[in-house]
């Protein structure tokens, strides 16, 4: 989710249920081999420690991490961007869409800039992304971010 993947919850708990179904299933193939007969308690052992094993990885694959990543979106106010591989005309419409939704001129200013990129780099209308910048300067004269963002 955050940070290093390696450290993180969801892999300690694959860690440690993977290495208590490589142990029970070792057991499980000692017995096996020394005593001829299936020993079914470690079958299911072994059963239910890869169930709990695809269960917590789904668990953490689609409730926590996607909780946890709207958490911390709604506690640092980052906007919700299409997704990268989604269609440009799609991406277009959407961001279209914020442009007129967003609350915070960061998030505003932000949305533009990416918008007027899309104009300029995909329609190729430069008169569509000069003119979307151009209102953007009015609006937040002072803005940091459009320092780099001029028209033309």
């Amino acid at each position: 989710m955050f940070g290093d993947e390696s450290s993180g919850p969801r892999a300690v708990a694959g860690r440690i249920l993977g290495a208590a179904t490589l142990v029970a299933a070792g057991l499980l193939l000692v017995m096996l081999v020394s005593t001829g007969h299936i020993a079914w308690q470690l079958v299911t052992l072994v059963g239910a420690l890869w169930a709990a094993w695809g269960f917590i990885g789904g668990l953490f694959s689609h409730v926590i991490d996607p909780a946890a990543r709207f958490l911390a979106n709604q506690l640092t106010g980052n906007v919700s961007l299409p997704a990268v591989d989604a269609d440009i005309g799609v991406q277009t419409a959407r961001l279209e869409g914020l442009l007129e939704q967003v609350s915070t001129p960061h998030h505003e200013i932000l949305i533009g800039i990416r918008l007027a990129e899309i104009y300029r780099t995909h329609q190729k209308d430069s008169l569509k992304s000069d003119a979307l910048l151009a209102r953007l300067h009015a609006k937040h004269p002072d803005a940091p971010e459009l320092a780099h963002a001029d028209p033309g």
